[in-house]
């Protein structure tokens, strides 16, 4: 199914559309994350600011309630990264996730990979899963006899997180816990078994066109991990528009799917570091400024202007401050501090101060 050429402002309205970013409604939260294809969760309050940023009269005891219910998760999925997702999208995309997760941890632990008896270590360790929840600390020394293969104690925890599908439990990645999160079987936990592979693939793949597309093969691998993805989609492809990018590169979408015109208006929105929107593009084009000082590798909060990422931000006590690229528009500054504010509100400092150079 062909359709229009697109421009880099078409393609990140497109997206900017799909992640809530456009226009804030009072969505429901399980259904947020469900359209977002997960948000990220490797610190505590990150996957509460990117919910703050894109859902109108979001508060956190909602996340609370459903973490608690078992309608959300807090485990390792897309780039083998904590993830906060919905219950049935883990047990769909776990398996198919399953390659890049596991890269990751014999990325990490290659030596060791020669000398641990991965199968007896993964069978030990269901074993203490089925007794009970267990924290890292506890697995990691109830398997004490394996880690004397290893050459780092710590690689048997790294292992077992990797090649079990775990979840943590609550109070883990509530807002504001500080506690050491304990870890069950998401088959015991969610009392659902696992999706298979093929069909988890085909869902992952089709649901993140849908949350972040039009997208290229190498979008979508860079966003979850994966390889071989440009065979996927061309087997999906019946399924799938085809679009066009000014200089001709082919980006597939699903179809129906929101393609908003350029001259909408983008308003200001600040991102916990992190944030999935600016992991799920190889080509960040659609929203950074090729020469931006900006480095996706570094965990930073980011600011978005019209749209693009205009800046940085932290907090210093009780103070927010915008660390613009550039001086910022007159007329932007007013919505941008407004922002700012309602995050600060937020995170619960009792003076709202907001620097703005």
């Amino acid at each position: 199914m062909a359709g229009p050429i697109l421009t880099s402002e078409q393609l990140g309205r497109a997206t900017l559309a799909r992640q809530l970013l456009l226009e804030r409604r009072p969505t429901p939260v399980k259904r947020a994350v469900a359209r977002l294809a997960g948000v990220n969760a490797q610190g505590t309050e990150q996957p509460y600011l990117s919910l703050l940023a894109r859902v109108d009269c979001f508060q956190p005891g909602t996340v609370v309630r459903l973490l608690r219910r078992r309608e959300l998760v807090r485990a390792t999925g897309i780039r083998g990264t904590l993830h906060l997702h919905t219950a049935d999208d883990f047990l769909a995309w776990r398996r198919a996730l399953a390659p890049v997760i596991e890269r990751v941890a014999r990325n990490d632990n290659s030596r060791d990979f020669q000398t641990l008896d991965l199968d007896a270590l993964l069978a030990a360790a269901r074993q203490l899963f089925d007794e009970r929840p267990r924290t890292r600390a506890e697995w990691i020394e109830e398997l004490a006899p394996f880690a004397e293969q290893a050459r780092r104690k710590d690689s048997v925890g790294l292992v077992v997180r990797a090649f079990l599908p775990l979840v943590q439990l609550p109070p883990a990645g509530e807002w504001g816990s500080s506690e050491a999160p304990a870890y069950q079987l998401a088959e015991t936990w969610l009392k659902r078994p696992l999706g298979p592979a093929d069909e988890g693939l085909r869902s992952l793949v089709l649901r993140y066109l849908a949350a972040f597309g039009p997208a290229t093969w190498k979008d979508l691998q860079y966003w979850s991990g994966l390889t071989g993805l440009r065979e996927v989609l061309e087997k999906l492809q019946p399924r799938l528009r085809i679009l066009h990018d000014t200089v001709g590169r082919e980006y597939f979408d699903v179809p129906r799917a929101p393609l908003p015109d350029k001259s909408i208006k983008a308003p200001p929105r600040l991102l916990p570091a992190l944030d999935n929107l600016l992991y799920a593009h190889d080509d960040r084009s659609r929203f950074i400024e090729t020469d931006a000082p900006y480095d996706r590798r570094r965990a930073v909060n980011t600011f978005l202007l019209h749209g693009r990422v205009a800046g940085t931000w932290t907090i210093e006590r009780d103070r927010l401050a915008l660390h613009p690229f550039d001086t910022i528009p007159r007329n932007q500054r007013a919505p941008l501090r407004a922002e700012a504010e309602r995050v600060l509100t937020f995170l619960a400092h009792e003076t709202i101060t907001v620097d703005l150079p």
